[in-house]
């Protein structure tokens, strides 16, 4: 069995001598620093972690793991999270601190490294994985509200200046205990936690959770986080998650159809101008509560992902697909392409001339018979404006709830909930 050392892309700064290696192979004991390392959202294994001084990116104290290998590896490092740059050092080699440079893309001190059989052209090895080496990401005690490792949580009650940071950084902020245990087994990645010190104790096991997966946790005191993130946090506890790229609607509909024959019949709900985070949040969480499959956006619809929404939906945003139909309304043609009838939700009174009008009562039925759709798509405006003309005409029809006399309307979060009941409830 021999140790494979790891060599991770040395920047040379000047010349070598004649017939010198331009990258010496380092001998086991006398590595260069690395940074820690976790599991990366593809599951990766990392095969070497070094603990990292958060402040200074310095190396405190060398924890290298060395991989035994029967058979010749070659070993990659894929660093999605953090990008490391090492100079090459001149003879002798320095003590510590190593020169290297952590560029912060994400988790501060994060980063993977991965190896592969080098005679295997799909990278991957016969043998059997060995456990992954994770390390701990830090409980660090933040006692300065201008401390520059909170830059991410500030500003929470500004709405549009958060907006743009959120898009600008990629990010997206969690508020309140049960919406981050929701982000912690969701497909988002957390970059951090921040925590008053008196809610600790109480949620300790977010603490620890997010720890296992790589991210640091601030404590501070109620002030520090207070003026940190610009009000009062009552809930004690939020936390930033990376955001990632849109999904594409395609694969939100191919992933709605059930492949087995009888299988439930999915039903998704399609959104045209809601900008109320907390009708969004709302009916994100009906939508959850009732089994639908995803939910599509206009494109002047509020983020699913602002942290109002969220919070309103408890989380459920995290767990429900979503995604942007574009160009609008011309893309609900997608969803009838994919089998779905296209129902819009509309007062009788607006129903759109020569366009079938049921209730939600009819619909069911007609999409329970022999000749029945694909799917359903439950099409819903905004209040007030409701649907625009074009997305009426775009539609298979037009759908109403029966309602007392003088009542032609429902709260958007309300009409969904009762339209999901009806249509997709068991």
């Amino acid at each position: 069995m021999v140790p494979v050392v790891i060599a991770l892309v040395p920047v040379v700064p000047g010349a070598r001598a004649p017939g010198e290696p331009p990258f010496p192979h380092p001998k086991e004991g006398d590595l260069p620093a690395a940074t820690a390392v976790t599991p990366s959202a593809e599951g990766r294994d990392p095969v070497q972690a070094v603990k990292v001084d958060e402040r200074a990116n310095t190396p405190t104290a060398t924890t290298v793991a060395l991989i035994q290998r029967r058979r010749r590896r070659r070993c990659n490092f894929s660093p999605p999270i953090a990008h490391i740059q090492f100079h090459q050092p001149s003879r002798p080699r320095p003590t510590p601190p190593y020169p290297f440079r952590i560029t912060d893309l994400g988790h501060p001190t994060s980063g993977v490294a991965r190896c592969a059989d080098a005679d295997d052209a799909g990278g991957v090895s016969d043998e059997p994985e060995e456990p992954a080496t994770v390390a701990l990401g830090p409980l660090v005690e933040v006692t300065d509200p201008d401390d520059a490792r909170l830059d991410l949580y500030r500003a929470l009650n500004d709405p549009a200046g958060r907006m743009r940071f959120d898009a600008d950084h990629s990010v997206f902020v969690v508020e309140g205990r049960l919406a981050v245990d929701r982000l912690l087994t969701s497909r988002y990645a957390v970059r951090s936690l921040l925590v008053d010190d008196h809610q600790v104790q109480t949620v300790s096991r977010l603490v620890e959770i997010t720890r296992a997966q790589g991210a640091p946790v601030f404590v501070g005191s109620r002030a520090v986080v207070a003026h940190t993130v610009g009000f009062a946090l009552h809930r004690g506890v939020v936390a930033v998650a990376r955001r990632p790229p849109p999904t594409d609607p395609e694969r939100l509909l191919l992933d709605s159809v059930p492949t087995t024959p009888g299988g439930r019949r999915p039903v998704v709900a399609v959104l045209e101008g809601l900008n109320d985070h907390e009708n969004i949040g709302a009916l994100f969480r009906n939508a959850a509560a009732f089994g639908l499959s995803g939910v599509f956006l206009d494109p002047t619809c509020g983020d699913p992902l602002y942290r109002r929404s969220i919070r309103v939906s408890v989380g459920h945003v995290l767990h429900m697909p979503f995604a942007r139909l574009v160009p609008w309304p011309a893309g609900l043609a997608q969803l009838r392409a994919a089998g779905f009838v296209v129902a819009a939700m509309a007062p009788r009174p607006v129903a759109h001339p020569g366009m079938p009008v049921v209730d939600l009562a009819e619909l069911k039925a007609s999409v329970s018979g022999p000749r029945q759709p694909v799917g359903v798509a439950l099409l819903l405006g905004a209040e007030g404006s409701g649907l625009s003309s074009a997305a009426l005409a775009a539609s298979d029809t037009v759908v109403t709830i029966p309602m007392a006399d003088g009542i032609d309307s429902l709260n958007v979060a309300a009409a969904a909930a009762v339209a999901f009941h009806v249509i997709a409830g068991s």
